[in-house]
C-alpha cells in the first residue's frame, strides 16, 4: 500500500503497454517502426496538401486565363461595335444630305458653298468648307479669284483658315457631330458574362497637345509691315504647296490625311506662345471652377492655372521642338510632373462607396457610384408620366424581343429603342420645364481638356465650356464666360419646330440662320402610352436610328442665337447692333467671337476616343482602355490608331 502510494506511476508498464513485452532490442525496432510511420503519415499528408493547393492554383489560373480570353473576345466585339455604331452614324448623315440633294465630297472645282453653306438648309451634315469661303477640293485648297489686292488677298487666306504657321490641311471629316448625338451617350454591352462600359468622346472637342499654337488668333493690328509681309508670303508658299502636294497625292491615290505621325514642325513665334499660355489659363481656370461650383472639391488645393498653363505649354513646345521622336502619344505624360496630381488630371471624384450618394448644390442631381466606379448623376426633377412612359416602352420591347429577336430593329419604337446599336444607352429625360434635356455635371479634369491625334480644330457642337471660354481671348472674362454658357445651354435645348402652331408662345428666335429644325411631333406622349402594341407596325422598314433633336451649330453665323433675338441686356450677341468693322477697339461682340472661332472650329470630327470599362461576374477587378479610332467617311475607311490598356 505505501509502495503503491509512493510511485503511483509504473514506468515499464506504460513501456510494455506501448512498446510491448519483449527484450529491449524488440522494443527499440518498435519505436523506429513507429516513428517511419510517422514520417510517413507526414509526407503523405504534404503531398496531399501538396496535391490539393497545386489543384486549386491550376484551377485559379485557369479561372484567370478563361477571364482573359473572354475579356479579350469582349473588347474585340465592343471594337467592332464602336465602329459599326460611328459607320451608322455616318451612314445617316449622309442619308439625310442625300434626302436633301446636297454633295458629301468636297467639290472638285474647288468652290466650296461660301460662308453660308455647310447644312444652311438644316441638314446635319457639313459641306467641306461651308464655313471658309472657298472649299478645298479634292484637287487642292482652290484658286484664290483674280483681281484681288494685297488685303483682300489676306481675308481670302483667313477664310481658307490658312494663317501663319499652319502647315497642313484643315481635313472637313465629311458628316457633322454633335453633343447629344447617340454616339457619345454612355452604353453598356454584356458579352459572355463581360460588363463592357463604352463612352465615346469627341477628339475634337479638345485641344490638340501637338497643335495648340494653331488655335489661338494674333492679332493682326499688332503685327508690323514687315511682319504682315512675312505671314503674306508664308500663307501664299502654304497654298501653292499644299495644292502641290494634293495633285500628287490624287494621282498616287495616296490619302491627304495629315495625322500626328506627319506633322511639320514650325515654331511659332513668342507672342503666340504667350497668347497660348493665356488660352491655356483660361481653360484650367474656369475647369477649375465649374468642379467647384458644382459641389466637386479639391482635397488638395491646386496649383495655380497659370503656372500649370506655363507648364504644359513649356513641355509641349519642348517635345515637339526636337529632332525625332517630337510628338506627344498620350496625354496622360502630362501626370509626370508632381504639380499635376491625379486629382487635377482625371477631376475630383468624391471618395465613396457604391452604398452612398450625394446630392449636387443646386439638389437636381443625385449622385451615386456604378459597379464600375464612375459617377453617376440622377435627374430628381423627372415626372411620374415619364417614368410609366419609359417602363412602358420597356415592356413592349421585350415583348417584341421574345418573338423576333434581340438584334431585331423595332423603327416604329423610335429613339434609342428602335435600333439594336443604341438600345443599352442611357436615355436623357426632360429637363423641368420640358425644353431640353437634362444633363448632370461631371467633374473634369486635364484629360478631358486635351488630346493628342485631331484634325487641329475644335468641334464647337462638342466643346466644353472652358474650351470655348478659352478661345475667345478677344472678349473680356466675364463676357467670354456667358457666350460659354449660353452656348452650353443652347446645345442642350431642344430645336425650334419647323412650323409653329397657332398659340404657340414666340421664343424670339425669328431669325432663319440655316439652323436645325425639328418636326411637330405627330402625337404626343400620352397618346402614345395609350396605344396599343403592334408587332406589324414595330417591325415596319427602316433603321430606327434617332438622335435627340437638340441644337447644334452647321455654320458659323448661327451662334447669334445662342442668347435669343429679344434684343435685351442678355442679348450679348446681336447683328443688329449696327457698328460697323472699323477698327479692333470699335468691333461689337458678336464680331469678336465670330473672328475668335472663325479659323479655330470645325463641325465634325474624324478621331473619336472610346473608354472602356470591363467587368467580368467572375472577378470584382475592373479593368479598361482607350482606343483612338479614325473615322475617313471621304475614304470609307475605319481603323484603330491606338489602344491603351489600363488597370483599375
Amino acid at each position: 500500500m505505501r509502495n503503491n502510494l509512493k510511485n503511483p506511476f509504473n514506468f515499464n508498464s506504460f513501456k510494455n503497454s506501448i512498446l510491448g513485452p519483449g527484450s529491449p532490442k524488440d522494443r527499440r525496432e518498435c519505436g523506429i517502426a513507429l516513428v517511419v510511420v510517422f514520417i510517413l503519415v507526414i509526407i503523405l499528408y504534404l503531398i496531399v496538401f501538396q496535391l490539393e493547393y497545386s489543384t486549386k492554383m491550376e484551377e485559379e489560373l485557369a479561372e484567370v486565363r478563361t477571364t482573359e480570353s473572354a475579356t479579350s473576345f469582349a473588347v474585340t466585339s465592343v471594337a467592332s461595335y464602336i465602329m459599326s455604331l460611328l459607320a451608322e452614324d455616318a451612314q445617316a448623315d449622309q442619308s439625310e444630305v442625300q434626302e436633301a440633294g446636297m454633295a458629301v465630297t468636297p467639290d472638285p472645282a474647288g468652290q466650296g458653298q461660301g460662308a453660308e453653306g455647310g447644312g444652311g438648309d438644316g441638314s446635319r451634315t457639313q459641306v467641306p468648307g461651308g464655313n471658309q469661303g472657298a472649299g478645298a477640293g479634292a484637287g487642292g485648297l482652290g484658286t484664290p479669284p483674280p483681281g484681288l489686292n494685297e488685303e483682300e488677298m489676306r481675308q481670302w487666306l483667313a477664310q481658307q483658315g490658312q494663317a501663319a504657321g499652319v502647315t497642313g490641311q484643315a481635313q472637313q471629316s465629311g458628316t457633322l457631330d454633335y453633343i447629344l448625338e447617340n454616339i457619345f451617350l454612355p452604353t453598356t454591352e454584356s458579352i459572355d458574362g463581360v460588363e463592357v462600359k463604352i463612352q465615346i468622346i469627341d477628339n475634337a472637342r479638345c485641344f490638340d497637345l501637338n497643335r495648340l499654337w494653331e488655335y489661338p488668333r494674333e492679332q493682326v493690328e499688332s503685327l508690323t509691315d514687315e511682319q504682315r509681309e512675312e505671314e503674306f508670303n508664308q500663307a501664299v508658299a502654304t497654298i501653292d504647296d499644299l495644292n502641290r502636294r494634293a495633285l500628287e497625292n490624287q494621282a498616287t491615290g495616296e490619302d491627304l490625311e495629315l495625322n500626328n505621325s506627319k506633322l511639320e514642325w514650325v515654331a511659332p513665334s513668342e507672342s503666340k506662345r504667350e497668347l497660348v499660355r493665356e488660352m491655356l489659363t483660361r481653360a484650367i481656370q474656369f475647369m477649375f471652377d465649374l468642379n467647384i461650383d458644382a459641389g466637386f472639391e479639391y482635397v488638395y488645393q491646386p496649383q495655380a492655372a497659370a503656372s500649370l498653363a506655363t507648364l504644359i505649354e513649356d513641355y509641349c513646345y519642348k517635345k515637339r521642338a526636337q529632332p525625332f521622336h517630337n510628338t506627344i502619344a498620350m496625354t496622360s505624360e502630362l501626370l509626370i510632373f508632381p504639380d499635376i496630381t491625379p486629382e487635377i488630371y482625371y477631376g475630383p471624384h468624391p471618395e465613396i462607396t457604391p452604398q452612398e450618394d450625394f446630392t449636387d448644390l443646386t439638389g437636381d442631381y443625385l449622385y451615386r457610384k456604378d459597379e464600375f466606379g464612375d459617377l453617376i448623376g440622377e435627374y430628381q426633377l423627372i415626372p411620374p408620366e415619364f417614368q410609366q412612359l419609359q417602363e412602358q416602352r420597356m415592356a413592349e420591347l421585350e415583348l417584341l424581343q421574345q418573338q423576333y429577336g434581340r438584334n431585331q430593329t423595332f423603327p416604329q419604337m423610335g429613339g434609342l429603342l428602335g435600333n439594336s446599336l443604341t438600345r443599352n444607352m442611357q436615355d436623357l429625360p426632360n429637363n423641368y420645364d420640358n425644353t431640353g434635356v437634362a444633363v448632370a455635371p461631371k467633374p473634369i479634369g486635364l484629360r478631358d481638356l486635351f488630346c493628342t491625334l485631331s484634325n487641329g480644330k475644335i468641334n464647337i457642337n462638342t466643346a466644353d465650356r472652358p474650351i470655348i471660354y478659352a478661345l475667345l481671348l478677344s472678349l473680356e472674362e466675364d463676357d467670354a464666360k456667358k457666350v460659354a454658357d449660353d452656348l452650353y445651354y443652347y446645345r442642350h435645348d431642344y430645336q425650334e419646330l419647323e412650323e409653329e402652331e397657332e398659340g404657340d408662345i414666340d421664343d424670339g428666335q425669328t431669325k432663319d440662320y440655316g439652323q436645325p429644325k425639328r418636326q411637330p411631333p405627330p402625337e404626343d406622349d400620352e397618346d402614345l402610352a395609350e396605344e396599343e402594341l403592334d408587332p406589324e407596325a414595330m417591325m415596319a422598314s427602316g433603321s430606327g436610328y434617332e438622335d435627340y433633336e437638340t441644337n447644334y451649330f452647321t455654320n458659323l453665323r448661327q451662334i447669334v442665337l445662342i442668347d435669343g433675338q429679344e434684343g435685351g441686356q442678355e442679348d450679348l450677341l446681336t447683328d443688329e447692333d449696327g457698328v460697323e468693322r472699323i477698327d479692333e477697339d470699335f468691333k461689337s461682340p458678336l464680331q469678336l467671337v465670330t473672328q475668335d472661332l472663325e479659323n479655330a472650329v470645325t463641325f465634325g470630327s474624324s478621331y473619336f476616343t472610346a473608354r472602356l470599362k470591363i467587368k467580368s461576374e467572375n472577378s470584382p477587378i475592373v479593368t479598361g482602355g482607350e482606343m483612338i479610332i479614325h473615322r475617313d467617311v471621304q475614304q470609307s475607311r475605319m481603323e484603330v490608331v491606338q489602344w491603351k490598356e489600363f488597370d483599375r
